[in-house]
């Protein structure tokens, strides 16, 4: 499905939920491409810590593999920049961290996050020869552990 196509179909499926919509933009950004949902409803979408926004997201990318027959949809949804603020947020974290793994020659553990964010750090230090991430934990604990690689 290109990416009008989407942009389309995740407008008519948020609107089928009784939700108005402003607009949704198409944002390329590395390897996937997000869609953003500007609307005045954010709080609804997003829901608490972003639980329906991952909900959200998991429903209309399960929905258009199932209509197309792809599998693994490389896109995302997000609501009024929330997703970006957030991931923005954890690269944050992640090089505050590193910087004090690389001071102290040690290692830390971030706090639990999910698939998508651990992919975001391990891709962040993917080149770095000084930092090394690792994930562990199961589940929700699931976490990543930066550590000094020299």
């Amino acid at each position: 499905m290109d990416d009008t196509s989407l942009q389309e179909y995740i407008q008519e499926f948020v609107q089928t939920l009784g939700i108005s919509i402003d607009a949704v933009e198409i944002v390329t950004t590395g390897a996937h491409t997000m869609f953003n949902i500007r609307t005045a409803d954010s709080k609804q979408l997003i829901g608490p810590h972003g639980d329906h926004l991952r909900s959200l997201n998991y429903l209309i990318r399960r929905s258009v593999e199932k209509k197309t027959g792809e599998k693994d949809s490389k896109f995302m949804i997000d609501v009024n920049g929330y997703q970006h603020k957030h991931i923005q947020s954890i690269e944050q974290k992640a090089k505050l961290l590193a910087d004090r793994v690389r001071t102290f020659k040690s290692s830390a553990a971030m706090t639990p996050m999910s698939a998508y964010e651990r992919m975001i750090v391990h891709s962040l230090f993917s080149e770095d020869s000084e930092i090394a991430t690792e994930s562990e934990g199961v589940g929700k604990a699931r976490h990543i552990v930066l550590r000094y690689a020299q």
